[in-house]
């Protein structure tokens, strides 16, 4: 069924507080929808998703959003991961019936087509991708799990073909997010640990715990941040093999980081706050944010001017980075 053909206008709603950057705004059609993903390649180019089959893409850096066709029509399918080198050419990771999938676009979501099925280990088990991520129009790796195995698998040609990379029960459940700095470092985050290559090939564990990892932002290769756990957040240094915990003074689990250069960063708090680093960390402040009216927020993106966090459902809170 097309759902892509029209333009979704955010509107901005009234700030709860006068002194707040922060702005909260609704996106037609989808105010219902809860979203999981968001995500810029770019200045003009983003997109959310829900983790099911709710794809919205932005190609003016997030004033206007436009719903796109899912990838597939069959039933049992979800898209977890998505990733646009420009406002033609995308990836989706996720599953069809228990396989893990990557599909590719190359008329901006208006049709896919499958690039990869993988079968699963066993028959009576299941498998998905949660998370894809390129460096360039050829070099991308997609995350996941096919049984009990937690995966990595790669790509040279831009999504072509697939080889895997890891496929190993030692990481507890799966991996759920990619983050790549070049061609040589990614890094891949399960449940509770952190796994790297510096040479694009080769993974090995840089961190574990028995806390639940949020997510991860690479700054550099000697900059990496992981929303990490109860009243603190993770900092992995030195190629990302130390890993110190950077209290947050908040009482309260870190649930997603994102920053927008070396100094500056944004942690969202499970108890709805957010707070702000202006020092690299080293110190945090609260937020003065709208008020939201029942709405979490959740995961970060960036432009170079503006910080988005999804605001469940169906919203957005944005500010201005500078």
């Amino acid at each position: 069924m097309m759902r892509g053909s029209a333009v979704l206008l955010v509107t901005t709603c009234a700030v709860g507080l006068a002194q707040s950057r922060w702005s909260v705004t609704e996106i037609p059609g989808m105010k219902d929808v809860t979203f999981l993903r968001i995500g810029f390649v770019d200045d003009r180019i983003g997109w959310l998703a829900d983790g099911r089959s709710r794809i919205a893409l932005t190609l003016d850096g997030g004033h206007t959003w436009r719903e796109v066709n899912a990838p597939s029509s069959i039933s049992h399918f979800d898209v977890a991961g998505l990733w646009f080198a420009d406002e033609k050419r995308g990836w989706a990771a996720g599953d069809v019936d228990g396989h893990p999938t990557i599909w590719e676009t190359v008329d901006g979501g208006d049709s896919w087509t499958v690039a990869l099925s993988w079968p699963r280990v066993y028959d009576d088990s299941t498998g998905a991708l949660l998370d894809i991520c390129f460096v360039d129009a050829s070099r991308g790796w997609a995350v996941g799990f096919n049984g009990f195995n937690s995966i990595v698998l790669a790509t040279n040609d831009g999504g072509h073909h697939w080889e895997t990379q890891y496929s190993g029960s030692e990481i507890d459940g799966q991996f759920n997010e990619v983050q790549c700095e070049d061609a040589l470092n990614c890094w891949v985050l399960g449940p509770n640990a952190v796994m790297q290559t510096e040479d694009g090939e080769s993974w090995r564990l840089v961190y574990f715990d028995h806390s639940t990892l949020g997510n991860l932002d690479v700054i550099s290769h000697s900059n990496v941040w992981g929303a990490a756990g109860w009243d603190h957040i993770l900092h992995g240094t030195r190629g990302g093999v130390r890993w110190t915990e950077v209290p947050l003074k908040a009482d309260d689990f870190s649930e997603y980081v994102k920053f927008a250069d070396a100094k500056t960063g944004w942690v969202v708090l499970n108890k709805e706050r957010i707070k702000m680093t202006r020092d690299g960390g080293k110190t945090w402040t609260r937020e003065a944010t709208p008020a939201l009216h029942g709405l979490t927020p959740c995961a970060m993106a960036a432009t170079s001017t503006t910080l988005f966090v999804i605001a469940n459902p169906g919203h957005l809170l944005e500010r201005p980075l500078h």
